[in-house]
């Protein structure tokens, strides 16, 4: 890995930790990091995202139970519905 993303992942771990959003653990467990460049701002400034590569955790687990409902199914109990929302995360 480039320095410079060294640096931007150190960052942005720092940042998650400060946030809550993620916590340091002593699992035997892990998965790999991939930084992915994102569209540049407004500024012109490069920004990044760190993903996680769940691949060989996922081959691991088990299965759901409990399938995805049938789309035609969710759309008609959505019909009677007065109100909707919408959610706009700030990290995909």
């Amino acid at each position: 890995m480039p320095e410079t993303q060294k640096l931007e992942v150190d960052k942005q771990v720092k940042k998650l930790l400060q946030e809550g959003i993620i916590e340091e653990s002593n699992s035997p467990w892990n998965s790999p990091i991939v930084v992915v460049p994102k569209k540049r701002d407004a500024s012109g400034q490069q920004k990044f995202r760190l993903v996680v590569d769940y691949r060989k955790l996922n081959e691991k687990t088990i299965g759901n139970a409990y399938p995805i409902p049938d789309i035609t199914e969710i759309l008609d109990q959505l019909g009677q519905a007065k109100y909707f929302s919408c959610l706009d995360l700030a990290m995909g």
